[in-house]
């Protein structure tokens, strides 16, 4: 008993030791996060809307032919074509197709005057050749194309195609029916201004550009197949953007949602990506504003490294979270503003997943839940490779649900083998016959039986925390609560009985994390699960920093600096914004108990500590155990050691080897890690 004692005690000097160290590393370590938010430029053909009707061109259409007096205009049965720059008014129904071949030098200015353009053969609007082609949408305008496509090579490919720079406004409504391919595509810059686009079907692509999209004050709803918003290029660092400016997105996907190869900034706007793969997909993402809901079974926002083949007309997508290739301080997701709503209902997905960065600050509030998985780590909520940090100001709400026992139970026999008792799924209880055989184990091989035990421990307790680089500024709630289903809200009250957070998960839940810079330190919160007051919890919070509970009284603040940049830069310079954080390498065992903790708590309590201290007592993982305010370890009684290292302990209703693995955050392998390098120093 003696000897099962010492080392546990070794271990653990061991162990918190190793932490300490890894905190004080952390804390020496320049967090450099470098945000562009991209700044998209409207020029003034971009925003001119104006025409004439009695100087400019008109076009009348009726079934398969148009007619004009202007030798510009070539008409044929089936066929507009345009051949110099100036402005074309079409007007009437046109089975047919607008074809615009001019000089690679011309601005073409089209107008679509309450016109209904279907195409018996390819696209509606074919943009052939000119310099820069804008569309102004006057009452309500149709276009369609073709289910096939008569031309020998594989472009064109959508409804509304256009060769050059294209630009659409127009304070009408104009819809679109990819039924070929994409909706809309430009193989150049596409801008959207001051207009409304209902795509209600895209066999491919919603809108597809090549070099940049920027959308401005424009309501746009896309029913598509594949990606619904995609900007492809990805070989120069100042392409391959989307940057949206207001107005309201509406997106049910069969891919992405929306998706820059290089870029995406959002600046306002209300965006509702009903349904995806992927919400949001780019290197670099800054949100900076707006209301965002997203609806996906992969990855709500994704921000990975993209690659691309040698043919440049044909840029493809590898992203691949889960390669630590891939992993890299420019990629990076910065949220600073903003209201943003993630669910995603996928076995495999994220909510949030960097292989760069993730920050989120300013005055943002996010909101993500998950089927099932953890509130960090691979296939979690946020899964982020390098630093993830919530600033001061942020609002984040998380709910996860449970993962998957059935491969745990499979491993869990292997390994038991011959042993004849094991914990029931709710840990609550542990026969005597087990207890002793777990004694025998651990005196016997040196530990073996508590590496099995904490392994076993490890998969039932499992909860990440923000990571060796996550770091969270203000107090948080994070807790398991008993399985509620989609639709259950969750509202934290204050002791004055105010609400600080509420939100409706659209997925069932068993795990929630809240962070609100409206929470204070030391004061207790009050978690309501639906509209009953039976299941009300009380939390006492604490600050927490690197995963770790503690006092944020010395920490710099993070300096957020978010750098603008012109699109057409070839070479941007901006300033670092560093996130400076001091971490006490002193971690001493501080057990603290409060008088002022309401007794009707249901164990839901966390304590407080200063920042030299390690928490002993943290909110428990199934919300089952009552505070327990220590080790309860008797040097005289040996049967008190041994009850303290293997059964339930009477206070909180779990062993010390749990305890242990528990307070200190570690997963089972790292525990077996720091036993084996035990072992190695006692040779």
């Amino acid at each position: 008993m003696k000897y099962n004692f010492l080392l546990l005690f070794l271990i653990l000097i061991i162990i918190t030791t190793t932490l300490a160290e890894k905190a004080l590393e952390i804390s020496k370590k320049k967090i450099t996060l470098i945000t562009t938010p991209v700044v998209c430029e409207f020029k003034k053909k971009d925003i001119n809307e104006d025409y004439d009707i009695d100087s400019d061109v008109v076009v009348k259409c009726q079934n398969a032919f148009c007619s004009s007096s202007e030798s510009s205009v070539i008409t044929s049965a089936g066929l507009v074509n345009i051949t110099t720059a100036g402005t074309y008014i079409i007007q009437g129904s046109f089975y047919g197709q607008v074809r615009i071949d001019a000089s690679k030098n011309d601005f073409v200015h089209l107008v679509l005057d309450d016109t209904i353009i279907s195409s018996g053969n390819g696209p509606a609007i074919y943009g052939l050749s000119a310099d820069k082609i804008t569309i102004t949408v006057v009452g309500n305008s149709t276009l369609a194309d073709s289910s096939n496509y008569n031309f020998e090579d594989s472009e064109p490919d959508a409804c509304l195609f256009s060769n050059s720079d294209l630009s659409i406004n127009g304070s009408g409504n104009l819809v679109v029916s990819g039924n070929y391919g994409d909706a809309i595509r430009t193989k150049k810059d596409l801008r959207i201004v001051n207009t409304n686009i209902n795509i209600t079907n895209a066999v491919k692509k919603g809108i597809k550009a090549k070099n940049s999209l920027c959308v401005k004050k424009t309501t746009i709803n896309i029913v598509s197949s594949d990606t619904g918003i995609k900007v492809t290029r990805n070989d120069c660092s100042s392409k391959g953007y989307i940057v949206i400016y207001g107005g309201s997105i509406t997106i049910s996907s069969g891919k992405d949602g929306i998706h820059a190869e290089k870029h995406l900034t959002i600046n306002d706007g209300y965006i509702d990506i009903k349904e995806s793969k992927e919400g949001l997909e780019s290197e670099k993402i800054d949100i900076l504003g707006g209301e965002i809901h997203i609806m996906s079974i992969s990855d709500g926002i994704n921000a990975s490294l993209s690659k691309f083949t040698n043919n440049v007309d044909e840029v493809i997508s590898a992203f691949e979270p889960e390669d630590p290739s891939n992993s890299n301080d420019n990629i990076y997701v910065n949220i600073i503003g903003g209201k943003i709503y993630i669910t995603t209902k996928g076995d495999c997905s994220d909510g949030i997943d960097s292989n760069g960065i993730l920050y989120i600050g300013g005055e943002a509030e996010v909101y993500t839940s998950i089927e099932t998985g953890e509130i960090y780590g691979r296939k979690a909520a946020i899964d982020v490779e390098r630093t993830n940090a919530i600033g001061d100001e942020a609002m984040v709400f998380i709910t996860t649900g449970e993962v998957s026992n059935n491969n745990n139970e499979e491993e869990e026999k292997k390994e038991d083998g011959s042993q004849s008792n094991t914990e029931n799924n709710n840990n609550e209880t542990i026969s005597n016959h087990d207890k002793n055989n777990k004694s025998k184990e651990t005196h016997s091989n040196l530990g073996q039986g508590f590496i099995d035990h904490l392994r076993k421990i490890g998969r039932l307790f499992k909860r990440e925390g923000p990571g060796p680089n996550g770091i969270i500024y203000h107090p948080y709630i994070y807790t398991n609560v008993s399985p509620q289903s989609s639709g259950t809200q969750i509202t934290i009250k204050n002791s004055d009985d105010q609400v600080i957070g509420s939100y409706t998960p659209n997925v069932s839940f068993s795990t929630i994390l809240v962070t609100s810079p409206r929470m204070v330190i030391d004061e207790t919160y009050t978690i309501i699960l639906g509209t009953t007051t039976s299941t009300n919890q009380k939390f006492l919070v604490t600050k927490a920093i690197s995963g770790a509970l503690t006092d944020q009284s010395d920490h710099n603040d993070v300096e957020i600096d978010n750098s603008m940049i012109q699109v057409n830069d070839d070479h941007v310079e901006v300033d670092d914004i560093d996130f400076n954080s001091n971490i006490d390498s002193n971690f001493d065992f501080d057990t603290k108990s409060y008088s002022n903790v309401p007794s009707n708590t249901n164990g839901k309590i966390y304590t407080v500590f200063d920042h030299n201290s390690i928490p002993v007592n943290e909110i428990n993982d199934y919300n089952k155990y009552e505070l327990n305010n220590s080790m309860n370890i008797n040097e005289s009684n040996p049967s008190d050691k041994e009850n303290n290292d293997n059964s339930i302990s009477q206070n909180n209703g779990e062993t010390n080897t749990e305890y242990l693995l528990r307070i200190l955050g570690m997963n089972s392998e790292e525990i077996e890690e720091e036993l084996e390098k035990a072992k190695a120093n006692k040779k």
